[in-house]
């Protein structure tokens, strides 16, 4: 049987990471990641126009539900923790048409902005 992360456990890693639990979260979180590495979302008609890759962890981000909620385009979810990039760049590559960060509070993000930074640098290279 193929297990599949769903997102209870990307809520409790977000909810531990809240609550300071930091290496717990990040166990949690690479769980969900090991699980399932990309996370997708078809659009809500018949054919998207284009696509987007989401990508953050924690607090201090952008809740999705207002931007996927009926979304006509495909939505790719990316959790971008530390040390596990190189392993999913084939995933990732030529999967979106923009990449939007959803790291809104730079204080709570500031050990994922450097992370962010380094994905969108290495997506604009391939």
């Amino acid at each position: 049987m193929l297990e599949i992360a769903s997102p209870s456990h990307i809520r409790l890693g977000n909810i531990l990471h809240r609550n300071g639990e930091t290496a717990e979260s990040l166990n949690m979180l690479r769980y969900a990641q090991k699980m399932q590495p990309l996370v997708t979302r078809f659009a809500r008609r018949e054919k998207a126009e284009f696509s987007v890759l989401l990508h953050a962890p924690g607090t201090g981000c952008t809740p999705i539900d207002h931007l996927i909620h009926l979304a006509p385009y495909d939505c790719h979810f990316y959790c971008l923790l530390p040390g596990n990039l190189a392993h999913h760049l084939d995933l990732l590559q030529d999967k979106a048409d923009a990449v939007i960060n959803l790291i809104a509070d730079a204080d709570y993000g500031k050990e994922s902005l450097p992370l962010a930074q380094n994905l969108v640098h290495i997506l604009t290279a391939l």
